[in-house]
Protein backbone atom coordinates (compact mmCIF):
# COMPACT_ATOMS: atom_id res chain seq x y z
CA UNK A 1 0.00 0.00 0.00
CA UNK A 2 1.37 3.40 -0.96
CA UNK A 3 0.60 6.56 0.91
CA UNK A 4 2.10 9.95 1.48
CA UNK A 5 3.63 10.52 4.88
CA UNK A 6 4.84 13.74 6.45
CA UNK A 7 8.07 13.85 8.42
CA UNK A 8 8.63 16.07 11.44
CA UNK A 9 12.06 17.14 12.65
CA UNK A 10 11.94 18.03 16.35
CA UNK A 11 14.77 19.85 18.13
CA UNK A 12 14.53 20.03 21.90
CA UNK A 13 17.02 22.45 23.43
CA UNK A 14 17.54 21.04 26.92
CA UNK A 15 17.65 17.23 26.81
CA UNK A 16 20.66 17.18 29.15
CA UNK A 17 19.13 19.53 31.74
CA UNK A 18 15.45 20.34 32.25
CA UNK A 19 13.84 18.14 29.55
CA UNK A 20 11.20 20.78 28.84
CA UNK A 21 11.79 21.30 25.12
CA UNK A 22 10.67 17.87 23.93
CA UNK A 23 7.64 17.94 26.21
CA UNK A 24 6.60 21.32 24.80
CA UNK A 25 6.96 20.03 21.22
CA UNK A 26 4.99 16.87 22.01
CA UNK A 27 2.26 18.85 23.77
CA UNK A 28 1.99 21.20 20.77
CA UNK A 29 1.69 18.33 18.30
CA UNK A 30 -0.92 16.66 20.48
CA UNK A 31 -2.91 19.90 20.61
CA UNK A 32 -2.81 19.99 16.79
CA UNK A 33 -4.23 16.46 16.64
CA UNK A 34 -1.00 14.95 15.29
CA UNK A 35 -0.19 11.30 15.87
CA UNK A 36 3.05 9.72 14.68
CA UNK A 37 3.53 6.41 12.90
CA UNK A 38 6.86 6.14 14.71
CA UNK A 39 9.56 8.37 16.17
CA UNK A 40 13.34 8.07 16.16
CA UNK A 41 15.58 9.54 18.84
CA UNK A 42 19.16 9.02 19.98
CA UNK A 43 20.40 5.69 21.33
CA UNK A 44 23.16 3.21 20.68
CA UNK A 45 25.52 5.19 18.51
CA UNK A 46 28.30 2.68 18.12
CA UNK A 47 29.22 -0.45 16.24
CA UNK A 48 30.87 -2.99 18.49
CA UNK A 49 31.90 -6.59 18.68
CA UNK A 50 29.21 -9.05 19.69
CA UNK A 51 31.69 -10.72 22.05
CA UNK A 52 29.93 -9.59 25.23
CA UNK A 53 26.80 -11.32 23.95
CA UNK A 54 28.74 -14.48 23.13
CA UNK A 55 28.99 -13.65 19.41
CA UNK A 56 32.64 -12.59 18.84
CA UNK A 57 32.56 -13.17 15.09
CA UNK A 58 30.04 -10.43 14.27
CA UNK A 59 29.62 -6.68 14.69
CA UNK A 60 26.43 -5.46 16.32
CA UNK A 61 24.52 -2.23 16.84
CA UNK A 62 21.38 -1.55 18.85
CA UNK A 63 17.97 -0.33 17.72
CA UNK A 64 16.37 0.35 21.07
CA UNK A 65 12.68 -0.29 21.69
CA UNK A 66 12.55 1.32 25.12
CA UNK A 67 14.59 3.20 27.69
CA UNK A 68 15.11 2.62 31.37
CA UNK A 69 13.47 4.92 33.86
CA UNK A 70 15.38 7.72 35.55
CA UNK A 71 15.38 8.85 39.17
CA UNK A 72 17.49 11.22 41.27
CA UNK A 73 16.90 10.46 44.93
CA UNK A 74 18.14 12.95 47.51
CA UNK A 75 19.11 11.84 51.00
CA UNK A 76 19.33 14.50 53.73
CA UNK A 77 20.59 14.49 57.32
CA UNK A 78 20.22 17.54 59.56
CA UNK A 79 22.70 18.44 62.30
CA UNK A 80 23.89 21.40 64.37
CA UNK A 81 27.49 20.29 63.86
CA UNK A 82 30.01 21.14 66.56
CA UNK A 83 33.46 20.12 67.69
CA UNK A 84 34.66 16.75 66.45
CA UNK A 85 35.71 15.71 69.95
CA UNK A 86 32.03 15.28 70.88
CA UNK A 87 30.49 13.13 68.12
CA UNK A 88 27.82 11.56 70.33
CA UNK A 89 25.18 9.87 68.17
CA UNK A 90 27.34 10.13 65.05
CA UNK A 91 27.90 12.96 62.62
CA UNK A 92 25.59 13.88 59.80
CA UNK A 93 28.24 12.59 57.40
CA UNK A 94 28.32 9.26 59.21
CA UNK A 95 24.56 8.83 59.02
CA UNK A 96 24.55 9.85 55.35
CA UNK A 97 27.42 7.52 54.45
CA UNK A 98 25.73 4.59 56.18
CA UNK A 99 22.48 5.29 54.34
CA UNK A 100 24.28 5.35 50.99
CA UNK A 101 25.98 2.07 51.86
CA UNK A 102 22.67 0.51 52.94
CA UNK A 103 21.09 1.33 49.58
CA UNK A 104 24.03 0.25 47.42
CA UNK A 105 24.34 -3.03 49.33
CA UNK A 106 20.74 -3.92 48.55
CA UNK A 107 20.67 -4.62 44.82
CA UNK A 108 17.48 -4.78 42.79
CA UNK A 109 16.09 -7.99 41.28
CA UNK A 110 17.85 -9.40 38.23
CA UNK A 111 15.60 -10.39 35.34
CA UNK A 112 15.56 -10.72 31.57
CA UNK A 113 12.94 -8.36 30.19
CA UNK A 114 10.90 -9.15 27.06
CA UNK A 115 13.05 -6.68 25.12
CA UNK A 116 16.28 -8.43 26.08
CA UNK A 117 14.73 -11.80 25.35
CA UNK A 118 14.19 -10.49 21.82
CA UNK A 119 17.81 -9.32 21.65
CA UNK A 120 19.14 -12.76 22.54
CA UNK A 121 16.70 -14.48 20.19
CA UNK A 122 17.94 -12.25 17.37
CA UNK A 123 21.56 -13.04 18.19
CA UNK A 124 21.02 -16.76 18.83
CA UNK A 125 22.20 -17.90 15.35
CA UNK A 126 25.48 -16.01 15.82
CA UNK A 127 26.28 -16.93 19.44
CA UNK A 128 29.18 -19.36 19.63
CA UNK A 129 30.51 -18.89 23.17
CA UNK A 130 29.32 -20.96 26.10
CA UNK A 131 27.31 -20.90 28.24
CA UNK A 132 25.18 -18.54 26.15
CA UNK A 133 25.34 -20.77 23.07
CA UNK A 134 23.43 -23.47 24.95
CA UNK A 135 21.19 -21.11 26.91
CA UNK A 136 19.85 -19.23 23.87
CA UNK A 137 18.53 -22.41 22.30
CA UNK A 138 15.47 -21.71 24.46
CA UNK A 139 15.62 -18.13 25.67
CA UNK A 140 12.30 -18.06 27.59
CA UNK A 141 13.08 -21.29 29.44
CA UNK A 142 16.60 -20.13 30.34
CA UNK A 143 15.77 -16.48 31.01
CA UNK A 144 16.88 -16.56 34.65
CA UNK A 145 20.22 -18.17 33.80
CA UNK A 146 20.85 -15.68 30.98
CA UNK A 147 20.00 -12.78 33.29
CA UNK A 148 22.38 -14.11 35.95
CA UNK A 149 25.14 -14.36 33.33
CA UNK A 150 24.52 -10.79 32.19
CA UNK A 151 24.56 -9.48 35.76
CA UNK A 152 28.13 -10.74 36.19
CA UNK A 153 29.34 -9.00 33.04
CA UNK A 154 30.43 -5.35 33.12
CA UNK A 155 28.91 -4.64 29.69
CA UNK A 156 25.63 -6.50 30.11
CA UNK A 157 24.60 -5.94 33.73
CA UNK A 158 22.72 -2.63 33.09
CA UNK A 159 20.37 -4.54 30.77
CA UNK A 160 19.05 -6.83 33.52
CA UNK A 161 18.64 -4.75 36.68
CA UNK A 162 17.95 -1.32 38.10
CA UNK A 163 21.31 0.34 38.68
CA UNK A 164 22.36 2.39 41.71
CA UNK A 165 24.96 5.15 41.38
CA UNK A 166 25.72 7.63 44.20
CA UNK A 167 26.81 10.78 42.38
CA UNK A 168 26.69 13.84 44.65
CA UNK A 169 27.47 14.65 48.28
CA UNK A 170 27.11 18.16 49.73
CA UNK A 171 27.68 19.92 53.04
CA UNK A 172 30.98 18.51 54.26
CA UNK A 173 32.92 20.37 56.91
CA UNK A 174 35.66 22.79 55.86
CA UNK A 175 37.93 21.69 58.72
CA UNK A 176 39.03 18.28 59.96
CA UNK A 177 38.07 18.99 63.58
CA UNK A 178 34.59 20.37 62.89
CA UNK A 179 31.54 18.17 62.47
CA UNK A 180 29.43 18.95 59.40
CA UNK A 181 25.95 20.37 59.73
CA UNK A 182 23.15 19.65 57.24
CA UNK A 183 24.29 17.28 54.50
CA UNK A 184 22.74 15.92 51.32
CA UNK A 185 23.60 13.19 48.86
CA UNK A 186 22.06 12.20 45.53
CA UNK A 187 21.78 8.66 44.24
CA UNK A 188 20.96 8.18 40.57
CA UNK A 189 18.85 5.17 39.60
CA UNK A 190 18.21 3.82 36.11
CA UNK A 191 15.02 1.80 36.42
CA UNK A 192 14.77 -1.54 34.64
CA UNK A 193 11.56 -2.75 33.06
CA UNK A 194 9.41 -4.01 35.93
CA UNK A 195 10.48 -1.36 38.44
CA UNK A 196 8.80 2.00 39.02
CA UNK A 197 9.62 5.20 40.88
CA UNK A 198 7.25 4.01 43.59
CA UNK A 199 8.94 0.60 43.93
CA UNK A 200 12.39 2.23 44.08
CA UNK A 201 11.13 4.52 46.84
CA UNK A 202 9.91 1.51 48.82
CA UNK A 203 13.19 -0.33 48.16
CA UNK A 204 15.21 2.55 49.60
CA UNK A 205 12.98 2.99 52.64
CA UNK A 206 13.34 -0.71 53.42
CA UNK A 207 17.13 -0.52 53.02
CA UNK A 208 17.59 2.56 55.24
CA UNK A 209 16.19 2.09 58.74
CA UNK A 210 17.85 5.22 60.14
CA UNK A 211 15.03 7.68 61.04
CA UNK A 212 17.40 10.67 60.82
CA UNK A 213 17.74 10.21 57.06
CA UNK A 214 15.13 12.05 54.99
CA UNK A 215 14.56 11.00 51.38
CA UNK A 216 12.81 12.58 48.42
CA UNK A 217 12.95 12.60 44.63
CA UNK A 218 14.47 15.52 42.77
CA UNK A 219 13.04 13.98 39.61
CA UNK A 220 11.80 10.57 38.61
CA UNK A 221 10.10 8.82 35.72
CA UNK A 222 9.19 5.20 35.12
CA UNK A 223 10.65 3.07 32.32
CA UNK A 224 9.22 3.92 28.93
CA UNK A 225 6.69 1.91 27.00
CA UNK A 226 8.09 -0.76 24.67
CA UNK A 227 7.85 -0.34 20.90
CA UNK A 228 7.06 -3.26 18.62
CA UNK A 229 9.95 -4.83 16.73
CA UNK A 230 7.71 -6.33 14.06
CA UNK A 231 6.15 -3.04 12.99
CA UNK A 232 6.59 -0.55 10.19
CA UNK A 233 8.92 1.87 11.97
CA UNK A 234 11.38 -0.72 13.19
CA UNK A 235 11.61 -2.34 9.75
CA UNK A 236 12.24 1.01 8.04
CA UNK A 237 14.93 2.08 10.48
CA UNK A 238 16.77 -1.24 10.31
CA UNK A 239 16.65 -1.30 6.49
CA UNK A 240 18.12 2.19 6.20
CA UNK A 241 20.83 1.34 8.71
CA UNK A 242 21.68 -1.86 6.88
CA UNK A 243 22.09 -0.02 3.57
CA UNK A 244 24.89 2.10 4.98
CA UNK A 245 26.33 -0.30 7.55
CA UNK A 246 26.43 -3.61 5.66
CA UNK A 247 27.44 -6.67 7.62
CA UNK A 248 26.30 -5.25 10.97
CA UNK A 249 23.66 -7.19 12.89
CA UNK A 250 21.06 -4.83 14.33
CA UNK A 251 19.35 -6.12 17.42
CA UNK A 252 16.28 -4.91 19.32
CA UNK A 253 17.48 -3.70 22.68
CA UNK A 254 17.05 -0.99 25.31
CA UNK A 255 18.66 2.34 26.08
CA UNK A 256 20.20 2.20 29.55
CA UNK A 257 20.55 6.00 29.60
CA UNK A 258 17.80 8.55 29.08
CA UNK A 259 16.46 10.30 25.98
CA UNK A 260 13.66 12.69 25.05
CA UNK A 261 11.76 9.90 23.28
CA UNK A 262 9.47 9.07 26.20
CA UNK A 263 7.90 12.54 25.95
CA UNK A 264 6.44 11.53 22.57
CA UNK A 265 4.61 8.46 23.87
CA UNK A 266 1.43 10.52 24.20
CA UNK A 267 1.27 10.85 20.40
CA UNK A 268 3.24 7.79 19.29
CA UNK A 269 3.24 4.14 20.34
CA UNK A 270 6.45 3.19 18.48
CA UNK A 271 9.26 5.33 19.91
CA UNK A 272 12.62 4.03 18.69
CA UNK A 273 16.09 5.01 19.85
CA UNK A 274 18.99 4.53 17.47
CA UNK A 275 21.62 7.05 16.45
CA UNK A 276 22.80 6.63 12.85
CA UNK A 277 26.00 8.49 13.75
CA UNK A 278 27.92 5.31 14.46
CA UNK A 279 31.34 5.57 16.08
CA UNK A 280 33.89 2.93 16.97
CA UNK A 281 33.61 1.77 20.62
CA UNK A 282 36.80 3.57 21.70
CA UNK A 283 35.56 6.81 20.12
CA UNK A 284 32.16 6.47 21.79
CA UNK A 285 33.81 5.78 25.16
CA UNK A 286 35.94 8.94 25.12
CA UNK A 287 33.97 11.31 22.92
CA UNK A 288 30.52 11.25 24.53
CA UNK A 289 29.97 13.34 27.69
CA UNK A 290 33.73 13.62 28.07
CA UNK A 291 36.30 16.36 27.66
CA UNK A 292 36.11 17.70 24.10
CA UNK A 293 32.87 15.84 23.38
CA UNK A 294 32.79 14.92 19.70
CA UNK A 295 32.05 12.40 16.96
CA UNK A 296 34.25 11.66 13.94
CA UNK A 297 33.47 13.50 10.70
CA UNK A 298 32.98 10.20 8.88
CA UNK A 299 30.36 9.13 11.46
CA UNK A 300 28.57 12.46 11.08
CA UNK A 301 28.43 12.23 7.27
CA UNK A 302 27.30 8.61 7.28
CA UNK A 303 24.58 9.41 9.79
CA UNK A 304 23.23 12.18 7.56
CA UNK A 305 23.09 9.73 4.66
CA UNK A 306 21.10 7.26 6.77
CA UNK A 307 18.58 9.90 7.86
CA UNK A 308 18.07 11.13 4.29
CA UNK A 309 17.58 7.54 3.15
CA UNK A 310 15.08 6.88 5.93
CA UNK A 311 13.01 9.98 5.13
CA UNK A 312 12.99 9.16 1.42
CA UNK A 313 11.84 5.59 1.93
CA UNK A 314 9.27 6.49 4.58
CA UNK A 315 7.71 9.08 2.30
CA UNK A 316 7.69 6.78 -0.73
CA UNK A 317 5.78 3.80 0.57
CA UNK A 318 4.45 1.85 3.48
Amino acid sequence: MNRNMQSYLAFGDDEETLNLGAKAISDHLKAQGVTLEFSLDEGGGKIESGAAFGAPDISIAHVDLMEKGYADRELSVRSVGGHSSRPYGGTSLEHLACAIADITRKPFPVRLSPVMMGAFETLAPYITAEPLKTLVRDVPANADAIAAYCFRDRTLFPFVTTTIAPTIIRGSSKACNVMPQDMQAVINFRLADGDTAESVMAHCREAVQDPTVEMCYLQANDPSATARRDGYGYRKVVKSMERYYPGVVFLPSMTVGATDAHHYEQICDICLRCSPFMAEPQEAATGVHGTNERIPVRAYLQGIRVLIDLMEHVNLSC
